[in-house]
């Protein structure tokens, strides 16, 4: 297929609004432009095709219509699923920190071009330090910038 076909092809699918062909058209000509060891290009177009297809998986990931479990005794909940919309900039951090916290957020983004080199990333991450340093806000920034839920545990 040359290049005007394949790109005539995304038009199409994307008109129809079949995503199926849209990506399998898009895989082929970022495959193609990397033969071509047009890498950069390359690597920007996986980008921009994978993160909005995180974003698509992450909202048919987490169901909305599930039961939450609940304390048998009293009938609380045991868990809270939150969503927020904060910015990231709102973090005051040390560069180290914020670097850290950027490159777990850049890995999860990445998530699907990591596996292509077998590669993984970070699925859990640990918050540590004294009380009010940050650690539930961070944790509140990761979730309003993945866009995933955030959800909280219920020990009492």
């Amino acid at each position: 297929m040359t290049s005007s076909e394949l790109i005539k092809q995304l038009f199409l699918s994307f008109n129809n609004k079949d995503n199926d062909a849209f990506v399998q058209a898009a895989r082929e000509y970022i495959e193609r432009e990397k033969r071509k060891k047009h890498t950069i290009v390359a690597k920007e177009l996986e980008k921009a095709l994978y993160q909005s297809a995180t974003v698509s998986n992450n909202q048919r990931r987490f169901k909305q219509s599930l039961p939450i479990p609940r304390d048998t005794e009293k009938g609380f909940p045991l868990l809270e699923i939150q969503h927020f919309e904060q910015d990231f900039d709102s973090l005051i951090l040390s560069q180290e920190t914020k670097a850290q916290l950027e490159r777990i957020i850049r890995e999860f983004k990445d998530a699907d071009i990591l596996a292509t080199y077998n590669l993984n990333y970070k699925k859990k991450v640990l918050l540590c330090g004294k009380p009010g340093t940050g650690k539930t806000f961070s944790a509140q920034i990761i979730s309003s910038v993945l866009n995933i839920p955030l959800i909280y545990i219920r020990f009492d």
